[in-house]
């Protein structure tokens, strides 16, 4: 028979701490050997369970020195086109800017090494948001990036919040909702 909730509070705490201890070693900045060599022990198990944030530059000396923005351009059936596109930081609110920071790292992802797995889930979710807002049929997506790379304070430095200095975006991936042939693709300037 399994123990109640009530007689199992030492595995509970031990749990609550355990956790705690991992957040604390993965939120803060790393100051020592010590702990980094902790976030290195724990980082496979977080991978595994796939709940590891990733980087996170934001405390000297290894401060964020890249800044990416999406873009979705969506064609519909009827050939009209519509544009989603990742919060921009500079005209955000103070609410905006703390509910959306870690999402805008995981756009920020998009672009490294783990970008290609993640580009179809991210336009399915996109697509299927849109269509309900716009309601109408998609015919393709493209998705684009534009960034900029923000120079260390003694080379260049740009006040925070102002008007990022983006180059012309980039695409990197294309979604159809079928096989369309070459041809098709050429026609409509894809």
């Amino acid at each position: 028979m399994l123990k109640s909730l009530y007689h199992s509070r030492p595995l509970v705490l031990l749990t609550v701490l355990g956790f705690w201890s991992v957040s604390l070693i993965e939120i803060t900045p790393k100051v020592s050997e010590f702990h980094q060599q902790a976030d290195d022990l724990i980082n496979p198990v977080l991978e595994t369970t796939s709940l590891w944030q990733g980087n996170w530059d934001l405390f000297a000396p290894g401060i964020d020195t890249w800044n990416t923005h999406l873009e979705c351009q969506i064609k519909w059936a009827d050939g009209s086109e519509s544009t989603w596109s990742t919060l921009d930081w500079t005209n955000a609110s103070q609410w905006q800017r703390m509910r959306n920071f870690r999402r805008n790292e995981y756009f920020d992802n998009m672009i490294t090494n783990q970008g290609p797995s993640l580009w179809p889930a991210l336009s399915d979710h996109i697509i299927r948001t849109m269509s309900v807002t716009e309601q109408k049929t998609v015919r393709w997506a493209d998705l684009k990036y534009r960034a900029e790379t923000i120079l260390p304070p003694d080379q260049h430095w740009r006040k925070a919040y102002t008007t990022p200095e983006f180059h012309a975006p980039l695409q990197f991936y294309s979604w159809y909702p079928h096989a369309i042939p070459e041809s098709e693709i050429m026609f409509f300037g894809n």
